[in-house]
């Protein structure tokens, strides 16, 4: 019986971290895409795998450990001597050359002696090699399909735990940056208004020590005439005051510049700290990211002939499918207006309705602010669960379907990355998404510049249905650069049906305008 703790270098009380490590440090190391043509290193990393298989599965773990104890306890009782007989007459059989032998003792004590042709034999050896290849063929792709979707899930999981996480940590970090920097103003208004303050003492002092310096001159010029008379008592008891406001001054203009730099210095000190901590966070994302993105292509090898490095592509070509549908549906919506799609979470909403609050709430353009009225009266509705359902049911949208859509887009979310990674750059997608998000809100540049994405597929696949669908959208805003590409697609057939009248007159609009 094979010891599948031996096979992954573990102890038989190990975690189940503990053996999931030491899989993926064996599986990584006697991959077949690592060693490719090793069949020494293929079988290793077959039985690596039939290890995890069971040890990796609590309930599987559990009947093996009393299979291994069992097998232990037998291994340590004395083996029959009729058992050493018989192999020692196999032996001696087959080293005559007289093929495979087989003997069995009669109770009576006389010996039956069959003997098999060699020929035969080797046939049936053959066969039983044959069967038993297939079936540890079989127990091969068994372990591969179940460690590689096992794998996948715990590596995603894991992954998006910890993105989930950072970014939360991230965000956090922004916010106290943010008001480290508020801070930092409102110190320098303070320092400004403290060095005002500090310039008027400095002024009133040094007339202080003016009129001190008069009476001095003046005390002295009575003593000097007079001597020492009632008049000249006064005006050096008054000296004395003028002298002491004057240290009074002195000592308070010293406080208050202390007191200024210190918080100035402390101030400058905890941004610092703030803007250190913040680009550590996004080092520790960045990392998680890429961990995350090794894991998925880990996973996604672990078919061992490479037969499965596909498996995102369906399930990405559908998440692609759900959203180009979901946006068309949204964009004459309220979901359009507040830039999202029918499959959004009220989190979603809120978040999105507070980032245009944020940037338009204090705007006083009359337009914008028409504009983000109607932004308000979409939240009131979507945001409340039972008027968004209702207003669902007004303009067709199944509450069941988007559920269903949220849920296939969540649980493939890694598929969409996937495809998304092997086709642009993270900035382009950054960009792509930022244009939806706006081309929903009714932004005519925005939707003019999604068609001419999809139009020429340079960094997304060509999608002709999608370009002539963003193009009419920017022709509802009189934008003059959709008119002109929308008569191309007109023209040429592309999304639309081929019409060359009204391509031309589209094409004709544009040149007009401009």
């Amino acid at each position: 019986m094979k010891n599948y703790y031996k096979i992954l270098g573990v102890e038989a009380n190990a975690t189940a971290d503990d053996i999931k490590r030491a899989y993926r440090t064996l599986a990584k190391k006697y991959h077949p895409d690592v060693n490719p043509d090793d069949g020494a290193a293929a079988e290793k990393f077959a039985d690596v795998n039939e290890a995890y298989t069971v040890l990796g599965d609590d309930q599987a773990r559990k009947v093996y450990d009393n299979r291994l104890r069992e097998s232990a306890a037998q291994s340590g009782r004395q083996r029959p001597d009729n058992v050493d007989k018989a192999q020692a007459r196999y032996r001696a059989n087959t080293a005559a050359g007289g093929g495979t032998a087989y003997n069995r003792q009669q109770s009576s004590g006389q010996a039956w002696h069959i003997t098999v042709p060699a020929q035969l034999g080797a046939q049936i050896q053959a066969v039983i090699r044959a069967q038993v290849a297939a079936n540890l063929k079989a127990a091969q792709n068994s372990a591969f399909a179940s460690g590689r979707a096992r794998g996948a899930a715990e590596a995603r999981a894991a992954a998006k735990a910890e993105i989930d996480r950072l970014n939360t940590a991230a965000d956090e970090l922004v916010k106290e940056k943010r008001k480290a920097r508020s801070e930092l103003v409102s110190v320098e208004r303070d320092r400004r208004d403290l060095e005002n303050e500090l310039f008027n003492r400095d002024r009133e002092l040094a007339q202080e020590k003016i009129r001190a310096k008069e009476l001095e001159e003046r005390v002295k010029n009575l003593a000097d005439a007079h001597g020492s008379s009632g008049e000249t008592a006064a005006l050096r008891e008054l000296l004395d005051m003028e002298s002491a406001r004057c240290e009074t001054a002195e000592r308070e203009k010293a406080q208050a510049e202390s007191a200024g730099k210190a918080r100035e210095k402390q101030l400058y000190d905890s941004l610092r700290a703030v803007e250190a901590e913040l680009a550590d966070t996004k080092a520790r994302l960045d990392k998680a990211l890429a961990e995350c993105a090794e894991l998925r292509a880990d996973a996604m090898r672990s078919g061992g002939d490479g037969s499965n490095t596909g498996d995102y592509e369906k399930p990405a070509e559908e998440c692609i499918r759900i959203i180009k549908a979901e946006i068309k549906r949204a964009v004459p919506t309220l979901y359009g207006t507040l830039g999202v799609l029918a499959v959004a979470s009220r989190d979603d909403i809120t978040k999105a309705y507070k980032d245009i609050a944020a940037k338009c709430g204090a705007v006083s353009d009359g337009e914008v602010k028409k504009w983000f009225a109607a932004v308000g009266r979409a939240y009131a509705v979507l945001s409340n669960d039972a008027k968004r359902a209702e207003y669902d049911r007004s303009v067709g949208i199944s509450t069941a379907e988007a559920a269903r859509n949220a849920k296939y887009l969540a649980d493939n979310e890694w598929a969409l990355a996937e495809y998304r990674s092997r086709r642009a750059s993270a900035e382009f997608w950054q960009f792509f998404d930022e244009l939806i998000v706006l081309g929903l809100r009714g932004d005519a540049q925005s939707q003019n510049a999604l068609g001419e994405i999809y139009y020429s597929g340079d960094d997304i696949e060509r999608d002709f249905d999608q370009a002539a669908f963003w193009f009419k959208e920017a022709v509802k805003k009189k934008n003059t650069d959709a008119m002109y590409n929308l008569g191309v697609c007109y023209i040429n057939g592309e999304g639309t049906d081929m019409n060359k009248a009204v391509g031309l007159s589209y094409i004709r609009q544009a040149a007009v305008r401009r």
